[in-house]
């Protein structure tokens, strides 16, 4: 299968190359095209998921050409569950072809100035795979989908949980999160939106009906072994990490910071009842 001209939210991912950066798996999202009527999806090259001992299943091997003509055999999947563990974001000027010219280090909140980007950067689990995984973004729409809509929206079902468990606290990575692109309601197709001249296709929460009831909350629950592995992956990884600048991840490190644990997830079943 051969796919062309797609246009990617990432123009270049220097983290991860040379051995520099924070030694984390990472993956991406990628705007779909609506001449061939394909959705927005997530990627990885495939030969840095091998390398790094990821064989990806119920992902699609693809061979792949970005705008600026590079090639790559990439994994592509237009939806997955995803666990979030923490996250981070950072605003960047960008170069000409979208990517990073230079970060801006202090923290802003006022209106973006002209080729200013917001990146974002989650770590996460994956459902299918084994290991947390970083999503990395530098499409502003796509950052934001996550950080102003995505997650505030999850932080509400958490707190709407939390009082049901008398204060208890929800980590993030006890829920799968069912994420893709929007299609029509009624001819299922791709939806696309135009943003300065760019066509785009942010991805989307897509929560169940009955989100406020216990037996859907036991359904979008992780299991007990995998939110284990969350919670290992935040204590020796994600608290530190997401306290850091995702402009540290750019920078050649003497030493990259080694994943959390590589314990396989174990498949949800009815015995392993969510603590709620």
């Amino acid at each position: 299968m051969t796919e062309q001209d797609y246009l990617p939210t990432e123009t270049a991912y220097e983290e991860q190359q040379s051995n520099v950066g924070d030694g984390l798996p990472r993956f991406y999202w990628m705007n779909g095209e609506p001449r061939d009527k394909t959705p927005g999806r997530f990627w990885m090259d495939a030969e840095r998921a091998e390398n790094a001992g990821i064989v990806p299943a119920n992902w699609t091997l693809v061979d792949h050409t970005f705008k600026r003509g590079e090639t790559a055999t990439l994994y592509v999947s237009p939806a997955l569950y995803i666990a979030p563990i923490s996250w981070r974001q950072q605003n960047f000027i960008k170069n000409a072809s979208g990517g990073v010219e230079s970060w801006i280090e202090e923290r802003k909140f006022s209106k973006l100035a002209q080729n200013e980007g917001i990146a974002f950067e989650m770590l996460c689990l994956v459902k299918g795979l084994e290991q947390p995984m970083v999503l990395s973004l530098k499409s502003t729409k796509a950052s934001m989908a996550w950080a102003a809509n995505i997650l505030p929206e999850y932080s509400k079902l958490r707190t709407e949980i939390k009082k049901s468990r008398t204060g208890q606290v929800i980590p993030p990575w006890w829920f799968w999160l069912a994420i893709r692109s929007a299609i029509g309601d009624k001819d299922k197709k791709p939806v696309y939106e135009t943003v300065n001249g760019s066509v785009i296709t942010p991805p989307i929460w897509v929560a169940p009906d009955n989100l406020h009831d216990r037996e859907t909350w036991k359904s979008m629950y992780v299991g007990t072994d995998i939110a284990a592995l969350g919670e290992a992956a935040y204590v020796e990884t994600g608290k530190a990490w997401a306290a850091k600048r995702i402009s540290e991840g750019y920078n050649p490190q003497t030493e990259a910071v080694a994943p959390a644990g590589r314990n396989a997830p174990q498949a949800y079943s009815e015995a392993d009842e969510p603590p709620f």
